[in-house]
Parts: C-alpha cells; structure tokens; sequence
C-alpha cells in the first residue's frame, strides 16, 4: 500500500502497528510519525505513536504527540482524554485534573468523562470539587464503577456512613466482587460502632475468601500481587498480623527496586498493612517509597490506618516534605 501510495497515512498507520507489535518501537516511532505527517488528525497515529514513545521512555515527545493532537483539533475532547490519560500514567495527576476538566468544558453531559475526572480529584484531594460531578455521572450512567468512585471519595473525606451508603448502592446493583466487598467493610470499619464492626468484620471474612480463591486461580485480570496485597489489607484488618505479613512477602514488591518504578498503589497500601499490624517503622518505609514512585500527598492525609503514625516525627517529616509537591 504504501508503494502505491506513499503518502497514506493509514498505511503507514498499519505497518507502526505491525513494528509495535513485532517489538520494534524505533521502525513504529517512524511510521506513526510519518502517518502524523500526512494527517495530523489521524487518530489512531496519534494515540499509538505517543504510547510508543512512553514505551521507549521518552515522556517529553508523548507529551508533545498529545499536545500536537489537541491544537489539531480543539474541539475534539478525546485528544484531552488521551493527554489526560498520559498524565495519570505519568503520576502527574493535577495535569491529568486540567485535560479532564477541558474534555468535560467541552462535553457537559459526557457521563464517562465526569467518572474519569474521579481519580485525579480523588488523589489530588479535591473532593468538593469531585462529588458533584459524581452526582453528575451517577445520574447519567448509574454503574457499580461510579457508586465505587462517589464512596471512595467520601471515605476520603471521613464521611464513613455515606460512603458506606454509596458502596451498598454499588453493591445492589449486581454480585459484588472482593474490591468492593473490602471497601464497603472498610467503611463500615471507620464508622466505629459496634453493629458497623460487626458488619465489616463479616464483609471482611467474604473478602478474604474471595480474594483467597483469586490467589489460586492461574488466569486472573488482576495481578497478583495485587492480590496478595489486597489480601494482606484484609488479613489486617481481621487481626492475623503473621497471616497478613506472609502475603506481602508473597507478593514479591521490592520497595527499593532499583530495575522499575515500583507501583505506588501496591506501595502504598503495603505501607496501610505495617501501620494496621503496629510496625510503624517499615509502614513509614514504604510510604516514602510509594510518594516516590508517584502516590499524592495528599493520600497521607486521607487514610484513617495512618492515624497511628502522625504524632510520629517520621511520619511528620514526610508528609512537610511532600506537601508542596505540585508534581502530585
């Protein structure tokens, strides 16, 4: 195709896929660029090559693709969705926050968009500005995903019954898998009554067991490690610290890594199990480690299991230490 026409744009398209795939990212790098060339809106050119530059590391031209593909076409939201995306990937969430934020100028009643804009919000510690475009997206798409992401946020803000109630919304609408199970007992846990212990110690129990039949299962969208950890989570909270401990050390996350950035969410809920099993030192350990590899600031403020540690100087020096990290 591209000997009949040199100029084809999709055709230089189809062989940037055929080198990706063949795992020749530079001879991708090439024909993206050369379809980019020929027509600066192509999208799939666009999204594709800008990938493949984060895959070879080179964060700067990614964002330049995306840029590039936004002045291409001003008002097309989804050049901002895929800016947005790379910025979350990159850890730059308050980035990701303003992309999303031009996306939905553009698109008001686009429901998804308003549910993307959840996580960026969240993490950046911007939940009065999140909730109502929460409502927003819960009355346009009613989904397990959204009520998760309106009690997230809620837990966040230490609005432990509401987000209770946001979670069992999610939960009536379909089987609730382990997720979701654990953070319905999570925040039945923080609401701190005895009938709410009750409840969360029981949601807890059902977690486990689901969470223990995926750490057996061969085949599983989620890693395992993510697993282990989420178990280790769970084991805490039900008070078997050595059962907890063991499923971290499963999970083979490295800390202080030196081959990859480690992934901040393992990270960082490693660090809410050492602070739940009362070993404060290795939970403060792992939360430096996790802020390093890209978890917010403001995540140390939000979670109730770090309560234990803020009297802590450790602990203190931390958080000032981040706390004016606009990166996060």
């Amino acid at each position: 195709a591209v000997k009949l026409e040199p100029a084809s744009s999709p055709a230089h398209t189809c062989l940037g896929m055929i080198s990706f795939a063949a795992g020749d990212l530079q001879q991708a790098v090439s024909e993206f660029s050369r379809a980019v060339q020929q027509d600066p809106t192509n999208v799939d050119a666009i999204v594709w090559l800008g990938r493949t530059q984060e895959n070879l590391h080179l964060p700067a031209d990614a964002e330049r693709t995306y840029a590039a593909a936004i002045e291409a076409r001003p008002y097309y939201f989804n050049a901002r969705l895929w800016a947005a995306n790379f910025y979350r990937r990159q850890t730059r969430y308050d980035d990701a926050a303003n992309a999303l934020r031009e996306a939905v100028a553009l698109v008001p009643g686009h429901a998804p968009l308003h549910a993307a804009l959840a996580a960026p919000l969240m993490l950046t510690g911007h939940y009065e500005e999140w909730l109502p475009a929460s409502q927003v997206a819960i009355e346009a798409m009613p989904t397990v995903e959204a009520f998760v992401l309106r009690g997230l946020t809620l837990f966040r803000m230490r609005r432990f019954d509401q987000a209770a109630a946001a979670f069992e919304q999610g939960r009536a609408l379909g089987k609730p898998d382990a997720t979701l199970l654990t953070n319905l007992a999570r925040a039945y846990y923080w609401i701190g009554s005895i009938d709410s212990r009750s409840k969360a110690l029981a949601l807890y129990r059902e977690a486990a067991l689901k969470f223990e039949e995926l750490a057996a299962q061969t085949n599983v969208r989620l890693p395992k490690a993510d697993i282990r950890i989420a178990l280790a989570d769970v084991y805490a909270k039900l008070d078997w610290a050595a059962d907890a401990k063991a499923q971290l050390q499963q999970s083979g996350l490295d800390p202080d890594s030196p081959d990859r950035p480690t992934d901040s969410h393992q990270l960082f809920f490693a660090a809410l199990v050492h602070a739940q099993v009362g070993d404060s030192s290795t939970a403060i350990r792992w939360l430096d480690r996790a802020i390093y590899w890209g978890v917010p600031a403001a995540e140390l403020q939000a979670w109730p299991e770090l309560d234990g540690l803020r009297t802590q100087p450790a602990f203190r020096a931390l958080v000032t230490a981040n706390s004016n990290d606009s990166r996060r």
